[in-house]
């Protein structure tokens, strides 16, 4: 009996006539039905050509599958083609190549949902971030970096005025038909356009971007963003519901734009029409495979038995083998890498491993090599240059003369390079050294630095003891030698203990430059040379006396932090307890010595009262104040009109001691 049906049917492939007779009968029926006949024919058809050996039959079939496998083409380029006339998704016109794309890029998102407005900025920078890392054209980097401070400024102020509270989700296209039932002839041409316009992108509401509003130059998601903020603020305080749980006429005004403040409620009291319904329901049942199955871990793979509980048995079955299938093949893949560790670790090839030197100390070694660098390298600094020195990146660098990139040429050209004799005996680089140097790379990566970048202040004295031959030769020398290295080690000792009891940089702080410099103002001509020289040298520091350490004082071997202390130290000794101050805060000779040497054992009171030298009188007003408060020329001071009973109303009753009738140090200047 199921053969005569097969008969009947009229399908076949034994030649060409019949699978275009077969291919006409198809037109009547449903395009998922042709296709899947089409493709059982073409299967069939297949196995026969295995086990057919007559040249006729394999001729006509093999034409019989030619014209079948047109048609299937055609439906399936009609197919995709019904699937790209749907409008886009993304909004045309956005850019960050310069401010003026920026500007118009925020003009083009304006009035859009809110959130898609934030998602756009974010992706524009995102993808001028990338721009940036491969870009070396100096204008470029800085036009994407004016529109990448555009969008960011957006992006603050979206976050600061809460932006995202203005979003206004849609509701599915089913409850908005349902609506549109519910509202009758309360539906405005407007609303009916626009859900015409949502119908169209088959509820994708992401679609209406793309789409423009009739008589308008906007898209319908900008329009509806309009209405709905109207709306919203018209009826701001409406009901949603009524008592009987239907959507008010305020609410079914918004739910005809695909909105509703409440859609879990919308979705419970509002069911959507048999038509959407109906296809979502096919949409879901297209898919053939239980959702959920996986075999990631002991609790996925549980939750799959549980998901295939209840089911066809042999459904279950299938399923289960195909997941231990799937987890042997990762688990095949997992021994192939286990077996390329366990060999990487045997061969110790982690010592192989070249680590980069840093882009400058590669350009220092060109200055060095001067013209005798080949071309090779030349193209390998290039590149390490236009990646600016992040050496990752020269993974995805390849090389114009190569089919590769450019970690696997350096990689096997330091490979050719033996790793010996990496200086000279004037500790200079030898050329096969500056030939890995220039390859970015260096077995002694300590000494290279030494070399370029450790100041070289003084030469470094070296004393070596060769122990072995102490004790080699004869005896006594050897006991010799070992007692005189013990007292050695001794006065080693000693001496460091002293500098710890010492301990100078404490015992001898130093003042700031600006003080040293009013205390050499004050001394005037009593400054040494020596003590010049000092001042002249902190100020070449810029009052960083750490620095001093390292400058060597004119005419000695030492530098000026040893010079300092040791001339402090004598000043000390020599004055004993000398009093620092005078009775008017004014700092003693003996003080002020110390204080050239930047130095005070009260540098607190120092920097309070030194003040004294933008105060301080020249001694014609002192002279003048003196004779004005003693009262002894009073003809000058009438010839001068200078009231006397108002001078001394504004002198102060006592001076800092609290003895009256003497005129303070810091009075103001009389003039005359």
């Amino acid at each position: 009996m199921g053969k005569d049906e097969k008969e009947d049917s009229g399908f076949g492939f034994k030649d060409k006539a019949k699978a275009v007779e077969t291919l006409r009968l198809l037109e009547q029926h449903d395009p998922n039905y042709r296709r899947l006949t089409v493709r059982g024919l073409l299967g069939r058809a297949k196995r026969v050509l295995s086990m057919t050996k007559a040249e006729d039959k394999i001729k006509n079939i093999k034409e019989a599958m030619e014209s079948s496998s047109a048609s299937d083409v055609e439906m399936e380029d009609k197919k995709q083609k019904e699937k790209k006339e749907l409008p886009s998704e993304s909004v045309p016109g956005l850019g960050f190549k310069d401010k003026e794309a920026a500007e118009g890029t925020l003009k083009e998102l304006e009035g859009r949902d809110p959130d898609y407005q934030r998602l756009a900025v974010k992706g524009l920078i995102g993808r001028a971030k990338r721009v940036l890392t491969c870009t070396r054209d100096e204008t470029k980097i800085a036009n994407i970096k004016e529109a990448m401070a555009i969008f960011e400024k957006f992006l603050d102020d979206f976050e600061s005025l809460h932006l995202s509270k203005q979003n206004n989700p849609y509701v599915s296209l089913g409850h908005v038909r349902t609506a549109e039932k519910l509202a009758g002839d309360t539906v405005t041409e407007l609303q009916k356009s626009f859900i015409s316009a949502y119908s169209s992108v088959s509820g994708e509401y992401k679609r209406l971007r793309t789409v423009r509003a009739p008589g308008d130059d906007s898209t319908w998601d900008i329009v509806r963003n309009t209405h709905l903020k109207l709306i919203k603020e018209k009826h701001a305080d409406a009901k949603l519901f009524t008592e009987k749980d239907e959507p008010t006429a305020e609410h079914l005004e918004m739910l005809l734009w695909a909105y509703s403040p409440d859609p879990a409620r919308v979705k419970k009291y509002l069911p959507e029409t048999k038509e959407e319904r109906k296809r979502r329901i096919s949409r879901r049942c297209r898919r053939k495979s239980v959702p959920g199955l996986g075999f990631k871990n002991v609790a996925v793979a549980e939750r799959s038995l549980r998901a295939l509980r209840g089911r066809d048995p042999s459904y279950q079955k299938m399923v289960v083998n195909a997941l231990m299938s799937n987890a042997r093949c990762v688990l095949r893949s997992m021994a192939v890498f286990e077996r390329f560790i366990e060999e990487f670790d045997s061969r110790r090839l982690g010592k192989q491993n070249n680590p980069y030197l840093s882009l400058e100390t590669v350009k220092k070694v060109v200055e060095l090599a001067g013209d005798n660098i080949p071309e090779q390298q030349r193209s390998f600094i290039a590149a390490y240059s236009s990646v600016r020195g992040e050496y990752q990146r020269l993974r995805n660098v390849r090389v114009e003369e190569e089919d590769t990139t450019w970690d696997i040429v350096r990689h096997r050209e330091l490979q050719k390079l033996k790793r010996k004799d990496l200086f000279d005996d004037d500790g200079q680089f030898t050329e096969e050294h500056i030939e890995m140097l220039l390859w970015a790379y260096t077995p002694d990566r300590r000494r290279v630095w030494e070399y370029f970048y450790e100041p070289r202040m003084h030469e470094e004295r070296e004393i070596e003891i060769d122990v072995n031959a102490c004790m080699s030769s004869d005896e006594e020398d050897g006991i010799k030698k070992i007692s005189k290295l013990k007292e050695a080690m001794t006065t080693v000792e000693s001496t460091l203990l002293d500098l710890k009891e010492q301990n100078l940089s404490k015992e001898y702080p130093y003042l700031s430059l600006n003080l040293v410099k009013k205390a050499e103002e004050l001394a005037g001509d009593s400054v040494t040379e020596l003590q010049k020289s000092f001042i002249s040298a902190y100020s070449s520091v810029s009052g960083e006396y750490k620095r001093l350490r390292t400058v060597r004082a004119p005419g000695d071997d030492s530098t000026w932090d040893i010079v300092r202390n040791t001339h402090l130290k004598l000043i000390k000794e020599k004055l004993g307890g000398a009093k620092l101050f005078t009775d008017d805060d004014d700092p003693t000779p003996e003080h002020i010595e110390m204080l050239l040497w930047a130095y005070s054992p009260e540098p607190k009171r120092v920097a309070k009262e030194f003040n004294f030298f933008e105060n301080k009188d020249t001694p014609e007003e002192q002279s003048e104040r003196d004779r004005i408060s003693e009262g002894q020329d009073k003809s000058d001071t009438s010839d001068k009109n200078v009231n006397s009973d108002e001078i001394g109303s504004k002198r102060p009753s006592g001076d800092r001691d609290g003895e009256g009738g003497s005129t303070p140090r810091r009075s103001k200047r009389i003039k005359k």
